[in-house]
């Protein structure tokens, strides 16, 4: 665990929450009923809204228009309840003695997966959302006495329970120290190990905050035709020494016209800031 005085790393030095310690340890944790009853259909009702109001953005994983349809991005921006949920102390309490005290926000994205599963009957695939942030090949464990460092962590916002029917998030416990992603030819197998751990499926209720690091073997277990579907806030906490992802660096980024106009590769992009789209921009 960390501690950041004038953007420096120093050891933490004082107590952590249990939730902490398993996401540093097990790569994934659930903080209960953060999130009273009326807090969840207030948040719920303003983030509906939004879907009402604002069109898709189509960002590069709209694969189809069914899938755009699913997201709505930036959401501190469109919604006043979903920036004061952002900052909710217990959320913090968890995440700033990985992250450090001036972590900020890389993306905000609202997920509203349709009930059924006729959009993805498989859920999605194995993946980790960045890194592995220390890559090695199997058989290099990663040595106990050393905290395995952390620089992204995602928090889902839940606003409906998601059961086992309604294809949960499920993550295998230890697999980001692993320093490796998962297989490719067992991409969309239910029984993937790591190191000896199977999958732990997240069961949710609405008000719960489901949290995992960047790293750690993740999926969306598939989701039976009678599924409820899924509504929830993702919210992506980095490190400060992570950049934003809110939005697309060809929106945002810090090239002047004329050094715009001046580009003659992608390397030369990529190299002035304007990357393809990853993970979090989408």
């Amino acid at each position: 665990m960390l501690q950041r005085v004038d953007s420096l790393n120093y050891p933490w030095s004082g107590p952590a929450p249990r939730a902490t310690t398993e996401l540093e340890d097990l790569g994934h944790t659930i903080l209960r009923g953060v999130f009273s009853a009326a807090e969840v259909a207030a948040l719920r009702e303003e983030i509906l809204a939004v879907y009402r109001r604002v069109p898709p953005e189509m960002r590069d994983s709209a694969i189809t228009p069914e899938v755009g349809a699913m997201y709505r991005y930036q959401m501190f921006n469109h919604s006043e309840r979903c920036q004061a949920a952002i900052a909710h102390p217990f959320i913090l309490a968890a995440i700033e003695p990985l992250l450090g005290g001036d972590c900020h926000v890389i993306a905000a994205t609202a997920w509203h997966n349709p009930p059924g599963n006729a959009l993805t009957p498989n859920g999605l695939q194995w993946h980790v959302d960045g890194g592995p942030h220390v890559p090695r090949p199997a058989g290099i464990p990663w040595p106990d006495a050393i905290p395995y460092p952390i620089f992204v962590i995602a928090a889902h916002i839940q606003l409906q329970d998601i059961g086992l029917d309604d294809g949960p998030t499920a993550c295998i416990p230890r697999s980001h120290r692993s320093g490796r992603v998962p297989p490719f030819e067992q991409r969309w197998d239910l029984d993937l190990q790591c190191d000896g751990r199977g999958a732990v499926l997240h069961e949710v209720a609405a008000g719960d905050v489901d949290l995992r690091v960047s790293d750690v073997w993740h999926r969306r277990w598939p989701p039976a035709a009678d599924a409820r579907g899924r509504l929830f806030l993702q919210v992506n906490y980095a490190r400060r020494d992570i950049a934003q992802r809110v939005l697309p660096t060809d929106q945002l980024h810090c090239i002047a016209p004329a050094a715009l106009a001046r580009i003659r590769s992608d390397r030369e992009r990529r190299l002035l800031g304007l990357h393809p789209q990853g993970y979090f921009d989408a």
